[in-house]
């Protein structure tokens, strides 16, 4: 029952956050103003865009001010951050004083993704291959025929993998780099018998 009550609730701040966007004062952030994208939202996870400027901040805020005193749930300040690009001086602080949130550092992960303004760079998909890595270290331990690994490296990693590539460009050298450590788990070799 809980997790429906938590839907429900995140419906309602959606709704609100919808309504409160809608304002003239409220300005999107650049990239999302085509779609009005103000939240996106996944379970428990919600991350808000905006324009960096005062008005479009004092909207937001205030919105999950309402949602605070109707619904008794509040942003964790310890888990939350703001996100800024080219945002500078006064205005920043402003922002900073009134949501009283801490400023986080770009790339930063989200749903265990890694999310930055500029190009990924190879070592941000590490955790993606230490994952794998830890699926295949795990696996190693049972001993398992040629086909039940196979079934492990369709089932399992190509699903992980997937998932990366839906969400994330993934450059040819990570891909190499899964490839490989399937090719080893599936072989259990350094070097594969056939190609």
């Amino acid at each position: 029952m809980s997790p429906s009550q938590f839907v429900l609730c995140l419906e309602y701040l959606s709704r609100g956050l919808n309504v409160a966007t809608a304002k003239s004062d409220f300005n999107f952030y650049p990239k999302c103003n085509k779609f009005k994208i103000s939240h996106p939202a996944f379970v428990d996870n919600l991350m808000l865009f905006a324009r960096g400027d005062v008005p479009s901040i004092h909207i937001i805020m205030e919105c999950l001010a309402d949602f605070e005193g109707k619904s008794g749930l509040q942003a964790n300040t310890l888990k939350s951050s703001i996100f800024t690009a080219g945002i500078e001086g006064q205005e920043l602080q402003s922002i900073m004083d009134f949501t009283r949130f801490p400023q986080g550092v770009m790339p930063f992960r989200y749903l265990d993704n890694p999310l930055a303004i500029v190009k990924l760079r190879i070592t941000h998909y590490d955790p993606l291959l230490s994952k794998i890595s830890d699926c295949i270290k795990a696996w190693k331990a049972v001993s398992l025929s040629y086909a039940g690994r196979l079934e492990l490296i369709r089932g399992m990693l190509q699903g992980v993998v997937c998932f990366w590539l839906s969400i994330l460009p993934t450059p040819i050298v990570v891909i190499e780099k899964v490839y490989r450590l399937c090719r080893r788990f599936l072989w259990n070799l350094k070097t594969s018998l056939v190609a």
